[in-house]
């Protein structure tokens, strides 16, 4: 199997992070890149800066989802720190979760140690292989929720 070819997304909103939350973030995407042997494509690395979750009207993550529509869709995952980071809204969050997946793309919310993917055969993945379908993305969605 080829290496894994990752994309980060980062936010952090000014009223509750400095701006080395993004820094931190992106550190903390690769550490886990690099220990699992995964590619960072640097010209995928998007970042929102001073933007809340509460909308996904945010110029980095409309980059990053744009990426995703093309023919050929240049990576395979996209990490980030927590699932708050992508947004705020539960109802953002399955949409960007269905989108995501359905083209193809994991998505890996690095420091709550959730994998989440659609197999080939549709159905979605989690870390602990095609049987474990249903508690990777249940733990994703009840942490936006808390």
């Amino acid at each position: 199997m080829s290496q894994l070819r990752c994309a980060i997304y980062a936010r952090f909103s000014s009223d509750r992070q400095s701006p080395t939350s993004i820094i931190d973030q992106i550190r903390k995407c690769r550490e886990h890149a690099s220990r699992n042997g995964w590619l960072i494509l640097e010209n995928h690395v998007y970042c929102d800066e001073a933007v809340s979750g509460a909308s996904t009207d945010r110029a980095g993550l409309q980059r990053l989802l744009a990426a995703v529509i093309g023919p050929t869709i240049p990576f395979d995952c996209i990490l980030i720190d927590d699932s708050s980071r992508l947004t705020r809204r539960l109802a953002d969050a399955l949409n960007l979760f269905e989108r995501l997946t359905f083209a193809g793309v994991r998505i890996v919310a690095v420091s709550r140690g959730v994998d989440l993917w659609r197999r080939s055969d549709g159905a979605t993945g989690g870390a602990g292989g095609p049987a474990c379908t249903v508690l990777p993305t249940a733990k994703f969605f009840v942490e936006l929720a808390a």
